[in-house]
């Protein structure tokens, strides 16, 4: 029955099919892969600020590396002519690592105006010397140190940063910092 069906006729097109399908599989697999690391297994580390009861994440620069190495790889399979039936797949790529890179650099520097910021306003001098300054970090202080135990408690990255709560602070602090 096949023999009738003269597929030998079409035997470069057929081979082309399945090269074609076999580097979707590899590519599909690369994007749940890459997928599966930002939901499960990329995690802000935390360490203590000085010794106080404060949690900050350490610097994201292996996050930031991470974040970058799939972008490229995401978007060198976005090139791909085989991957046009999964673009949309790869347009939820992007967006998420739009998102992480936006909130991830906005947090990054909201820690680093809080880390300059916290030693002045814990120094009693300046507090009662700025008594509204220091009445305003203290605000500022809550909504960091709730920001960071909130995260702590979650880890996960993307988590962190497609949380309402941490991210509709962000953009405060950052201001008000």
């Amino acid at each position: 029955m096949l023999h009738s069906a003269k597929l030998h006729a079409f035997k470069e097109e057929v081979f082309e099919i399945i090269d074609r399908a076999k580097s979707q599989k590899k590519a599909l697999e690369k994007l749940d892969k890459i997928r599966n690391l930002w939901d499960k297994d990329y995690i802000f580390h935390f360490r203590q600020y000085k010794d106080k009861a404060i949690w900050i994440f350490t610097p994201p620069t292996e996050i930031i590396d991470n974040l970058t190495n799939d972008q490229n790889e995401v978007g060198g399979l976005q090139s791909k002519k085989f991957m046009a039936p999964f673009m949309d797949q790869i347009k939820v790529l992007n967006d998420m690592f739009t998102n992480l890179e936006s909130t991830i650099k906005k947090w990054n520097k909201v820690q680093n105006l809080w880390s300059a910021l916290e030693p002045v306003f814990s120094a009693e001098d300046i507090r009662k010397s700025l008594p509204q300054e220091a009445a305003k970090f203290k605000n500022i202080d809550k909504d960091f140190v709730k920001n960071m135990n909130l995260a702590k408690d979650i880890k996960n990255i993307k988590q962190c940063c497609e949380n309402d709560v941490i991210v509709s602070r962000l953009p405060d602090l950052e201001k008000q910092l």
